[in-house]
């Protein structure tokens, strides 16, 4: 992930390209984050990938 206008990069290592390990990834990135997160990415914008279909369902 990366921030626009920063450009603050997170990069994790998945172990399958799953819906679920994208999900579980996002979530990785939330707790690192903490109460920053929701502030610096207010949106998260994903290509076509099945493996982002999980991602409209994510608070």
């Amino acid at each position: 992930m990366t921030e626009r206008k920063t450009r603050k990069e997170h990069i994790l290592k998945i172990d399958r390209k799953t819906a679920e390990c994208v999900k579980q990834a996002l979530q990785e990135v939330k707790q690192q984050d903490g109460s920053v997160f929701s502030t610096v990415f207010k949106t998260i914008t994903s290509d076509n990938g099945a493996e982002f279909s999980g991602l409209s369902q994510e608070n």
